[in-house]
């Protein structure tokens, strides 16, 4: 039985516009699943490959494919899966070992030592190997997964079965694979591995060729491992020499094994010759991939062409780098002042904002001594415009000088000569009444009461007290 199933569950390894188009066996799906828990981790991984005779030789040449379909769920480099290759008949034999020494390790010089490995085809002596893959896995640095990937047709010849041994690794915490090929025995190997979804019988060969070929095509490299070796690239080219371009190395897939022309860091392009250009003014690249150039987050831009650092990014004026985008620099909240209105009523504080003062009525902005003395008297001081403004610099400072509104105020009212007033209030604000009385012996004439007014002028008119003695 086969279903449908998101080839996005292979990490990193395919678009998503493509996942629904994959086939994978319900068998498998659980077996890959397991395995790409561990596709960008630390691991030290040892294949232990069985060449008995019991495999026969056609069989050990089609499970190497199965072999490049397993490795590419890792990433194999120094960073994260650091592999070993063991196979087995009458005693092991190490073909690869990048977990004692990492120099040269990549995927593709694995996936080359494994379509070189021979066959012996003898006896099955199955915990041999496995001892040998547990001394290796001794080699393995302190943080990395330790785990076992066994091919093999579970008929171990007598005195020579894995289970006591893989019952000890696991034990140590490592985590097995059992892979069953061939007329398995499906009793040794289910007893080997580390859970059920750590096994898969492997009958289609066919089938894992085909799957293999596609996941190969539509892989999407996560690293990649530099090689000294051009000759390596040569073969993307007509002439066959000199492949990549002059602002590219040649490098191989960490996750595809294939040797691939990758433009440097600051350029983009297919890596092939005359292919690389700088990233343009604003965009960077800061790994070797083949995607485009990075675009620096909105209010920034780089100094130059061919920038391959995020760092390069610089944020506008006005604009302060937090993280990775550019926020305006902020200025002091500015609140409305007694009396005074801020327009727009919510006057953001950002770099470029501005903000409006607009007095209440009975206020001036300011100064009324100021406002009175405009020419256009005509207009009450908090009805003209322009309006005073202030702005956001890049500075954090606001352009101009604090706002505030003062009360409307009517000219001071001295009292009458022999008489008095008295003033609710000595600072003569709007709204503001004075009662006059005059002395005994004098008269009143003109107002009794005035009032100051909205626009700064006294009701009434001016009190005078005259005398009223009569001489004879």
């Amino acid at each position: 039985m086969k279903f449908l199933t998101f080839v996005c569950l292979v990490v990193l390894l395919i678009t998503s516009s493509v996942c629904d188009r994959v086939i994978v066996e319900e068998e498998l799906e659980p077996f890959l699943s397991s395995l790409e828990k561990y596709a960008l981790t630390p691991n030290a991984v040892v294949f232990v490959v069985d060449e008995s005779g019991s495999i026969g030789s056609q069989t050990y040449q089609d499970v190497k494919h199965f072999i490049h379909l397993v490795a590419r769920r890792f990433s194999v480099s120094s960073e994260h899966s650091r592999v070993a290759v063991v196979s087995f008949s009458d005693f092991p034999r190490t073909h690869l070992n990048y977990i004692k020494n990492t120099q040269g390790s990549n995927m593709c010089k694995l996936l080359k030592v494994v379509d070189n490995m021979d066959y012996i085809g003898s006896w099955t002596h199955t915990n041999l190997a496995m001892d040998a893959a547990r001394d290796i896995l001794v080699q393995a640095r302190p943080n990395a997964n330790k785990i076992i990937i066994l091919i093999t047709d579970g008929e171990s010849n007598s005195g020579y079965s894995p289970v006591d041994a893989s019952q000890k690794l696991k034990q140590d915490g490592v985590i097995i694979f059992a892979v069953g090929v061939a007329n398995v025995n499906t009793e040794e190997v289910n007893a080997v591995a580390t859970s059920k979804d750590h096994i898969y019988i492997l009958k289609n060969f066919d089938y894992i060729k085909q799957l293999n070929t596609y996941l190969k095509k539509e892989t999407n490299e996560v690293s990649w491992d530099y090689t000294p070796d051009t000759s390596m690239c040569d073969n993307f080219c007509e002439n066959k020499t000199n492949c990549c371009d002059s602002h590219a190395k040649c490098y191989c897939g960490t996750l595809s094994g294939d040797y691939q022309c990758v433009c440097d860091a600051g350029y983009q392009g297919t890596g092939g010759s005359n292919t690389c250009h700088r990233c343009l003014k604003g965009t960077y690249k800061s790994t070797l991939e083949k995607h485009e150039c990075i675009k620096c987050p909105e209010h920034s831009t780089t100094p130059s062409e061919g920038s391959f650092s995020f760092a390069d990014c610089k944020c506008e004026v006005g604009y302060v780098m937090a993280g990775n985008y550019c926020k305006p620099i902020e200025c002091a909240q500015l609140n409305p002042p007694e009396g005074g209105v801020l327009i727009p009523k919510n006057c953001d504080h950002t770099y470029g904002d501005r903000c409006e003062l607009k007095c209440k009525e009975g206020f001036c902005p300011f100064s009324c001594h100021m406002a009175t003395s405009d020419a256009d008297a005509a207009v009450l001081p908090w009805n003209r415009s322009p309006l005073p403004s202030r702005q956001c610099l890049e500075t954090g400072k606001w352009t101009g000088e604090d706002f505030y509104c003062e009360k409307m105020r009517c000219p001071v009212l001295d009292h009458p000569l022999h008489g008095k007033h008295d003033c609710a209030g000595l600072d003569f604000e709007f709204g503001t009444s004075c009662q006059f009385e005059c002395e005994a012996g004098y008269e009143l004439e003109g107002s009794s009461l005035r009032t100051c007014l909205i626009n700064g002028s006294w009701t009434g008119t001016q009190t005078v007290c005259k005398g009223t003695f009569k001489f004879s």
